[in-house]
């Protein structure tokens, strides 16, 4: 009977510990994203502006096929995740910013695959898609009706007003990694007055203090801006509207934006007025 006894508490022990790991684990803002795979972090919405959650980018990143850059994830990656000393890896790469080969990637052959596919598809047709709308401009409602939020961001974003004067800012939305409740992300939505016209941005703070670590595929760059190494894509609406997705990684910060109904003159100056 006391033997049973001792070999319950031994259990409970080991029950409560094993949790108290879990919990640590789970409130780690250490994280790693890859970038280059179809993702638009735009439409990404790992957590809300009503419900914080920490962001475990090395899903997105955003690299899955949906934008900016698909979030592949395996037990390589977490591996190489949380045995790796992501503060030295940080200031081995002060901007946040790995750029690498999907051949050097810990990816499966599948993954692989499925990734070299779309970078075809980018190649072939202009799109991680192929042509495809996926997650561009979507769920405006609710970010329409999140305009007046005000919730604590981990840096200072830039002010993007100025990048289309002619058009209102008509939506927002917090998201990402949360470090000491402040949120790492935020994307904004402008429209003209009969939303004929529509220019979304995300920008990601790259947080140095969280060892934030953004790894994009080389393969997935086929635009320059003032040395910036970016993605850019293009399609068209079911109106056969032009809309261009831009990605790139720029003075700590990714940037994910996408335009409908611009043209690509009007999609460079944007481009041309952050990267400057």
């Amino acid at each position: 009977m006391k033997k049973n006894k001792i070999l319950l508490i031994v259990l409970v022990v080991g029950i409560i510990v094993l949790g108290i790991v879990i919990f640590i684990k789970s409130q780690a803002v250490t994280e790693t994203k890859r970038l280059g795979n179809g993702e638009n972090t735009n439409h990404n919405e790992t957590s809300s502006s009503s419900k914080p959650s920490i962001q475990n980018t090395n899903q997105n990143t955003e690299l899955s096929n949906t934008n900016q850059s698909s979030l592949a994830k395996n037990q390589n990656d977490e591996s190489f995740i949380f045995n790796s000393d992501l503060k030295a890896l940080r200031e081995k790469y002060p901007d946040g910013v790995i750029y690498t080969k999907l051949s050097e990637a810990k990816l499966s052959k599948a993954q692989k695959d499925d990734l070299a596919k779309n970078f075809d598809n980018l190649n072939r047709y202009g799109s991680f898609s192929g042509g495809k709308i996926t997650n561009e401009f979507s769920n405006l409602d609710k970010k329409r009706a999140a305009l007046k939020e005000e919730k604590p961001l981990d840096f200072k974003p830039i002010n993007t007003d100025g990048l289309v004067p002619d058009l209102k800012l008509s939506g927002k939305w917090y998201s990402g990694a949360i470090n000491e409740g402040k949120y790492n992300s935020l994307y904004r939505l402008y429209e003209n007055q009969d939303g004929s016209i529509k220019f979304e941005i995300t920008e990601m703070y790259l947080n140095p203090n969280n060892s934030a670590i953004v790894e994009v595929f080389q393969e997935s760059l086929n635009h320059n801006v003032n040395n910036v190494p970016m993605t850019i894509e293009t399609l068209r609406n079911e109106n056969g509207q032009d809309i261009y997705n831009v990605h790139f990684n720029y003075n700590n910060r990714y940037y994910s934006l996408s335009t409908e109904n611009m043209n690509r003159t009007q999609v460079e100056n944007i481009i041309n007025q952050i990267t400057k």
